[in-house]
C-alpha cells in the first residue's frame, strides 16, 4: 500500500492506508469485535461470509458479511437535495450511507478521530479486489504506433503479466487481413491463433504484420477465460 492516498471525497484530503490497517484491525467496537474480525482481510474479499444479525448496530434482520473490494467503486454518492453523482450505490447493507466518513461515524464504532476515520477510508479504498490491475487493459496497436516506446512497454509489461499468472493475455484484430484471435503463451514466448495452419506467432511476427497494415488490440484478461475470449469458435474464420 502507498504511504499516502488523495480521498475521493474529501478533495484536499490525503491519508494512510498503512495507518488505516491498523485501525481497522485493532479498533474495538460497541459490538466488542473489529472491523477486521468480520471483513477479513489480508489476503481476502473483506468479508467471513457469515450470516450475523449484528450488523453497524442498526439492522432488522439477519445480513451476510458485506465483502469489501468493490468499496472504491461507492465513492462521490450525495443525498444532498439537488445534488448529482456520478457513481456510487451508497455503503452499508441497504446502500442508505453515503460516504465511509458517515458510516465510521455510527455508533457502533464509538469515539474514533477524524484522522482515524480518514486513514481507514483510504485503507479500505485499497482493500485486495481479488483481480490483478492488468486485467481489462488494453491498447490497440496499429501501424502508426506499434513500435513506439509507450506500445512497447504495454505490450512487454502484458505479456510479463500473463507469464506470472495474474492474467490471460489476449489479441483480436487481423492477421493477413483476415480477423483472427490469439492467444498468448507464456512458455514458448508466442501467440497461438484459432484457425488451423495458421500460427504460432511471435511478437516480432505480430508487430511485422501491423506494420504492414493489420490492425490487433491486445488485452489482459482473467487467468482461465484467453480461450474462451479469443480463439474458442474461431477455428472456420
Amino acid at each position: 500500500m502507498p504511504n499516502a492516498m488523495p480521498l475521493p471525497d474529501k478533495p484536499g484530503v490525503s491519508a494512510n492506508p498503512n495507518d488505516g490497517k491498523t485501525v481497522f484491525d485493532t479498533l474495538t467496537l460497541q459490538t466488542g469485535g473489529t472491523c477486521g474480525g468480520c471483513h477479513a482481510d489480508n489476503p481476502g474479499t473483506g468479508s467471513n461470509l457469515q450470516v450475523s444479525v449484528l450488523g453497524h448496530g442498526q439492522g432488522s434482520q439477519p445480513f451476510k458479511t458485506t465483502q469489501l473490494r468493490d468499496l472504491y467503486q461507492k465513492t462521490n454518492l450525495s443525498f444532498q437535495p439537488g445534488a448529482m453523482s456520478v457513481n456510487g450505490y451508497g455503503f452499508d447493507h441497504d446502500g442508505a450511507v453515503d460516504g465511509l466518513i458517515a458510516l465510521s461515524s455510527g455508533p457502533v464504532f464509538g469515539p474514533i478521530s477524524i484522522t482515524d476515520k480518514e486513514s481507514m477510508e483510504a485503507y479500505e479504498l485499497c482493500f485486495e479486489t481479488g483481480i490483478a490491475p492488468a486485467v481489462g487493459y488494453s491498447r490497440t496497436l496499429t501501424s502508426g504506433n506499434v513500435t513506439s516506446g509507450p506500445a512497447q512497454s504495454d505490450w512487454n509489461t502484458l505479456q510479463s503479466q500473463a507469464a506470472a499468472g495474474n492474467i490471460d493475455l489476449i489479441a483480436q484484430g487481423t492477421i493477413q487481413g483476415r480477423i483472427q484471435g490469439l492467444l498468448y503463451q507464456p512458455a514458448s514466448n508466442n501467440y497461438q491463433t484459432g484457425t488451423a495452419a495458421l500460427g504460432p506467432f511471435t511478437l516480432a511476427q505480430l508487430t511485422g504484420f501491423i506494420q504492414a497494415g493489420d490492425t490487433l488490440t491486445i488485452m489482459g484478461v482473467p487467468p482461465g477465460s484467453g480461450v474462451r475470449m479469443a480463439i474458442s469458435g474461431s477455428e472456420n474464420r
